[in-house]
Order: structure tokens, then sequence, then C-alpha cells
């Protein structure tokens, strides 16, 4: 909506030039000014308003996202009416995920004590910010996250028939994020989720090797000989493939059948031989007798 506005009002917004071009034309008669300028249009206060909040919300992400995030800059912006839950207009991407990206937890407990919804979703992975932390390694946003309530079995969309696919101790199992995992456990993580490859928590973590997080894992009955879609292969195989001889060890130990095969026949130890993990296949060797 547009206003017609006094000329005490329009004084400074409009150019010294200008002023001094409608008074040479109209002379000094104040009357004849302010007659003038009624007929000039300018915006609202109120979009006036709605645009400068929208800039102190553009500029609230563009701090979020920076290498060097100033929160002194970030209190005012946010003290000034920024929303802490605006978004970039790319990905979609709020400041509460950005923090959590970079590990910025001063960041994050400022935008959470601003009401930041810690379930707002980026546009293509739909990503939260506990799976943005997760996936960065950071335990302590992870805690802090979870503290406000954020829900420990988010997971990202890969497609119309997989909306729900990989989950947040996936992305912790996959780095080997012990903390993580034990935290996100502990909130009630799912730890026979499957993504859409029907991979399971317990997979990564094999296929990585990280063993501790395997360890752990199993200890909360995660499936010991759950297949993959990608061949069928189970987590012994994943690690046996990969020359993760010590989680090979923890596997067989838990129980894990070395006698499974794969789609193309072929056993954890044919894939480790396959591979030239021999370390993997001397164990996986020993223990199965053959």
């Amino acid at each position: 909506m547009l206003y017609n506005i006094s000329v005490n009002v329009l004084n400074p917004l409009i150019p010294d030039r200008r002023m001094q071009s409608l008074r040479h034309q109209l002379g000094l008669n104040t009357s004849k000014m302010a007659g003038a300028l009624r007929s000039v249009l300018v915006e609202s206060p109120e979009t006036l308003e709605a645009k400068a909040g929208r800039m102190l919300d553009v500029l609230l992400v563009n701090e979020a996202a920076g290498e060097k995030c100033d929160l002194e800059k970030a209190r005012r912006l946010l003290n000034s009416g920024a929303d802490p839950d605006t978004a970039d207009t790319v990905f979609r991407r709020t400041p509460l995920m950005y923090a959590c990206m970079k590990g910025n937890i001063g960041l994050c407990r400022l935008l959470m004590d601003k009401g930041a919804d810690a379930e707002a979703r980026d546009l293509y992975d739909r990503k939260t910010p506990l799976i943005f932390a997760a996936e960065s390694g950071n335990a302590a946003i992870v805690r802090l996250l979870l503290d406000g309530n954020a829900n420990p079995n988010a997971a990202t969309f890969y497609d119309q028939d997989h909306p729900i696919d990989r989950s947040v101790l996936m992305f912790a199992a996959d780095k080997g994020d012990v903390e993580t995992v034990n935290l996100l456990i502990g909130r009630g993580a799912d730890v026979k989720h499957r993504e859409h490859n029907q991979k399971t928590a317990l997979m990564f973590a094999a296929e990585r090797g990280h063993a501790e997080a395997c360890a752990i894992l199993i200890n909360c009955k995660a499936e010991i000989d759950a297949r993959s879609s990608l061949m069928g292969m189970t987590s012994l195989m994943l690690a046996a493939e990969n020359g993760r001889a010590d989680v090979c060890a923890l596997l067989l130990d838990a129980g894990a059948d070395p006698a499974l095969r794969d789609s193309l026949g072929r056993t954890a130890l044919d894939i480790a031989n396959e591979f030239g993990r021999g370390d993997a296949a001397r164990l996986i060797s020993g223990r199965a007798g053959q």
C-alpha cells in the first residue's frame, strides 16, 4: 500500500538536490511545498518494516553460514527482529542448520534460546539440525539439540518411495562418533532402522571399520546378519571387503554367520580374498574353521 505523507516526513527521504529544485520551482512557500509533496507516493511504514525485517533475516543467515560467525552480531540481529527460523533461498537452510554444520555451539544456544525450530528441514535431503550436527561429528551440539527435544530418529529423504531414509544414528555410525552413537541410542534411536538400500547403522560402522561403534550397536541388539539390497551384503561382508579385520573379529564373536553368501554366491572369506584383504581373510578362515 502507498501513502501520501507530509513534507516534514519526506524531507529526510528526498535527496537534497531534489528538495532544492522543488523549493526553487515553488518558492519558499511551505504550504505550496506540502501541497506538491502530497502527490509523492512512498511505501507504507508497514512495508518498510517488512523490508527491514527481511534484510535482518538475510544478514542473520549470512552470518551463520560465514566462516567466522560474529556471535554478538547475530545476537544484535535477533534482538532487532531477525527471524531465528529464516532460511536461505537456495538450500532452505536455517541459521541453526548452519551453526550445526560449522560446530558453532554458542550460536546454536543463542538460536534455540530465541525459539529456533530444531525440527526444521532443508530443501533437498530434508536434513534437520540434528542430522547436520551428527554429520559434522559434534556430540556437544547433538546433546544440546536432544536436550531441546530434537527427534533422535530423524532421517533424510531419498525419493517418494523412500521418504524416511538415512537416520541420524547412521550418520554418527558412519563417522564412528561413539559419544553421539551413545547419546542417540540413550534417547531412543532405532538401531534396526533401514535406509533406501536396506543398510543399517551397523553396516555403516562395519564398512568404515569403527569397531567401538559396532560394539555399542551390537550390545544394543543391532541385527548382526541383516542384509542390504546391494548384492545381499551383510555387515561381515562389508567389513571383509574393506579389510576391517578387527571388526570382522567383533562380528564373528557376536555370532555373525561366515557361511552366508551374497547375491553372487560369495562368502565373507571369498570377498576378503577377492579384494586382497589378507588379514581379514586369515581371521575369517581361522574363525570359520576353513
